[in-house]
C-alpha cells in the first residue's frame, strides 16, 4: 500500500466522502472506489457521510427547483410576448370561447338542489390562482355575460404563510374590484 493509498484510507475512516478525498489527494473517485470498497466505517463516520450526502442532495434539488422556476418564468414570458404579437385584439367571439373554456376547466358546475328540486340559476364559480386567468374570466363575465361589476365577488383561499392583507391588495389591483367585493378568506395550513 503506497503513501496516497494510506492517506485515502485514513481520510475515509475519518468519514470523508470519495469526493472530499479526491479533492484532497487528487486521486480519481473511481480509483478511490476500488481502493476503499471494502472499508468498514464507524457509525459516526457513516453518519457523517450520510448527512453530507443528504445535504448535497437537498442543495442540488433546491438549486434545480430554482433553475426550473426561472426557466418556467422565462418560457411563460416568451409565450405571452409571442401571443401578444400574434393576437392583436381579442374579439367578443374569442372572449366567449376563452370564458367558456375557462369555466369548463376551472368552473363550479355542480347543480344546486333545494327541497328535492333543481335550482335553475346558481352562482357562477371559478377557481384559479393565475392572475391572467382570473382577470380574463372577470372580463368574460362583464363583457360577454354582462354581469355588473358590483355583482362580482371573490373568496380567497390562502396558505398560512401568506399575509391576508397583502394578498387582498394584490388581488384588488389585479381584478379592479373593491375591498367590499372580497368575501371571507379561508386559510389552509
Amino acid at each position: 500500500m503506497n503513501r496516497l493509498h494510506k492517506k485515502a484510507l485514513i481520510l475515509r475512516q475519518e468519514g470523508k466522502s470519495y469526493g472530499e478525498i479526491s479533492k484532497i489527494t487528487n486521486i480519481p473517485k473511481s480509483t478511490l472506489s476500488s481502493w476503499l470498497n471494502g472499508v468498514v466505517l464507524s457509525k459516526e463516520s457513516q453518519e457523517r457521510i450520510n448527512k453530507k450526502a443528504h445535504k448535497t442532495s437537498l442543495d442540488g434539488l433546491i438549486k434545480r427547483n430554482k433553475q426550473q422556476t426561472v426557466s418556467a418564468q422565462n418560457n411563460a414570458k416568451n409565450i405571452r410576448e409571442l401571443a401578444m404579437k400574434t393576437i392583436k385584439e381579442i374579439s367578443n367571439d374569442n372572449l366567449l370561447l376563452i370564458g367558456v373554456s375557462l369555466y369548463w376547466a376551472e368552473g363550479y358546475k355542480r347543480l344546486k338542489i333545494r327541497n328535492g328540486k333543481e335550482i335553475t340559476s346558481h352562482i357562477i364559480g371559478f377557481t384559479n390562482s393565475d392572475p391572467d386567468m382570473v382577470l380574463a374570466f372577470i372580463i368574460f363575465l362583464k363583457k360577454i355575460l354582462e354581469v355588473p361589476q358590483e355583482k362580482i365577488f371573490v373568496e380567497m383561499r390562502l396558505f398560512s404563510h401568506l399575509d391576508a392583507r397583502d394578498t387582498l391588495l394584490y388581488w384588488m389591483d389585479i381584478t379592479g374590484l373593491s375591498e367590499t367585493q372580497f368575501k371571507k378568506t379561508d386559510v389552509s395550513v
